[in-house]
């Protein structure tokens, strides 16, 4: 008897301890691949943020950058676009344009976001008037106007196949939701650090796809998926959905979207095993499909 009450006793402490930590990723949100408009051209786009981050990012700052990539002084001479950003598709309230007091677009705009917004934002990008402008552009939320930075989405490989070029008409107009850290994650050897971040698939056959890539080559982890805080593998009732337990310096771990539902919620637990102290990565996700 006392032992099984020791025994439940450390059970209880580590499932305590598992729920504590957890770092909040707030997600991106990107245009799918890069965009080449008609001169003069308009094209609507929408980010649809998951409920939970509708009361989460209340009091978040919304800062939206646009990429010109052969346009990086943002010369009028040669192609720039016009941004307004929205909660209704007529744009009869705009909560920010990139147009700065001097009457120029510029490559940001930001506004504080409050969850009276609601979880629907629409972009109107309008293209000048010069024949060969091409662009990409994504939100991100940040907690102060003094985290807010220039962010550009490096498509994979899959996503760059998708279109050699983007036609009119032809373009996707949601927002592609992805979750990334800004800046590389640490975890000493033997250790575990824990990430959470929100997910709202299209169709209950999406996967949730995690990557944990050492920036080193003596870093070395296991990654597992959680639909719980009490994220604790090995242990009956741990919630665990998905891993990777390769404990090498590339871990990817994935799991069908259902696990985590209605919540939405995907907890991360990454352990070290590296052959140094600490261990630092980079760490992305994403919904995909099956067929992607």
């Amino acid at each position: 008897m006392a032992a099984a009450f020791v025994a439940a006793f450390l059970l209880l402490s580590l499932v305590s301890a598992q729920e504590e930590n957890y770092i909040f990723i707030p997600s991106k949100y990107v245009v799918q691949s890069n965009q080449k408009p008609d001169h003069n051209e308009v094209r609507l786009y929408t980010a649809t943020l998951c409920v939970p981050e509708v009361d989460r990012y209340d009091g978040y700052v919304a800062n939206i950058d646009i990429n010109l990539p052969f346009n990086l002084d943002w010369k009028t001479t040669l192609g720039v676009v016009f941004v307004k950003v929205s909660n209704t598709t007529d744009f009869t309230h705009s909560y920010c344009t990139n147009i700065n007091s001097t009457g120029y677009p510029v490559r940001t705009c930001s506004f504080n976001y409050t969850k009276d917004i609601g979880p629907t934002l629409h972009f109107q990008v309008t293209a000048g008037t010069a024949g060969s402008i091409q662009y990409t552009f994504g939100i991100e939320f940040v907690q102060s106007a003094s985290e807010s930075r220039p962010f550009k989405h490096v498509p994979m490989t899959s996503e760059r196949s998708l279109k050699k070029r983007s036609l009119p008409g032809d373009y996707k107009p949601d927002l592609l939701a992805i979750v990334r850290l800004d800046t590389p994650g640490k975890v000493n050897t033997t250790d575990s650090v824990r990430y959470e971040f929100n997910i709202c698939p299209s169709s209950e056959n999406n996967d949730v796809i995690v990557t944990i890539v050492g920036t080193y080559t003596d870093s070395a982890f296991s990654t597992y998926l959680c639909n719980s805080k009490n994220c604790i593998p090995d242990v009956p009732g741990s919630h665990v959905v998905g891993f990777d337990v390769s404990d090498t310096s590339f871990n990817v771990a994935t799991a069908g979207v259902s696990h985590f539902m209605p919540g939405g919620t995907v907890f991360v637990l990454i352990t070290g095993f590296g052959g140094t102290e600490v261990n630092e990565f980079e760490l992305a996700a994403r919904i995909i499909s099956p067929t992607f």
